[in-house]
């Protein structure tokens, strides 16, 4: 590999980041590098090539993936997904934050590939008889996300898991089967009830009567802790993480 390669790269990213508005002028993006704003214009027109010091700082404050620079594997920022399906168009904008709690270990596969298929329902509003077998739906887009291979995504909106998971985040889940006789206390989960009520909280362990009934907590302190019979429970699963939109 070239430096003139690891420079086009470089200037690739640079338009990317200009195109989506992440930072507010050719000066402070220069600033955010360590340079002038004469010698930033040198790069931009090959005119020098960028030095390791540079890259490293477009790592680390603007989430640019060592992978596309040194390789030239898309994508080229963190947080935004490349599509599996070159017949599906997925735009996402802005600055994204990725978070990760867990690896799925019960993991599909989709033809030659793990893909993650994201569903395009609200989780408190959707289908209850969705989340008994969401591959009966039909997919909105499939994502090639590693990290996540073996969850499907769906929308998580309101607002009783912020500031954690922000309201229309896009969460992964898996469905977990043994619920009734295993569940790991402190996690989140999706929990989908009989009467169709459905919820995204922690589950704890209840103390007077463990057998029966959780207790269900939020993120937002605004909401108090309640408990949930067991026997009222439809489906429940696992969220293993979620990517939403930074402001």
């Amino acid at each position: 590999m070239t430096d003139n390669t690891i420079n086009d790269r470089f200037i690739k990213a640079f338009s990317e980041l200009e195109k989506l508005k992440l930072f507010s002028s050719k000066s402070s993006f220069a600033a955010d590098m360590g340079v002038s704003s004469s010698a930033l214009s040198d790069i931009l027109k090959s005119r020098h090539g960028v030095s390791a010091k540079i890259l490293n700082l477009l790592f680390e404050k603007y989430n640019v993936r060592y992978e596309y620079i040194f390789e030239g594997e898309l994508p080229i920022l963190k947080g935004v997904f490349p599509l599996a399906d070159e017949h599906d168009n997925l735009h996402v904008s802005g600055n994204l934050a990725t978070y990760q709690v867990s690896k799925p270990t019960n993991g599909h596969k989709n033809g030659d590939k793990s893909l993650v298929p994201f569903y395009d329902v609200d989780f408190a509003a959707g289908s209850v008889a969705f989340y008994d077998d969401p591959s009966q739906s039909k997919v909105a887009y499939k994502m090639d996300i590693p990290d996540f291979t073996g969850c499907i995504a769906f929308r998580a909106y309101g607002d009783s898991m912020m500031p954690l998971i922000t309201s229309g985040s896009m969460v992964f889940a898996t469905k977990v089967d043994n619920w009734a006789e295993h569940l790991e206390y402190g996690r989140i989960y999706s929990i989908v009830c009989n009467d169709g009520h459905k919820y995204m909280k922690y589950v704890r362990r209840h103390r007077q009567k463990p057998n029966d009934l959780y207790i269900l907590h939020s993120e937002n302190d605004t909401y108090d802790d309640f408990d949930l019979k067991k026997s009222s429970i439809r489906n429940i699963w696992l969220i293993h993480g979620w990517v939403m939109k930074v402001v």
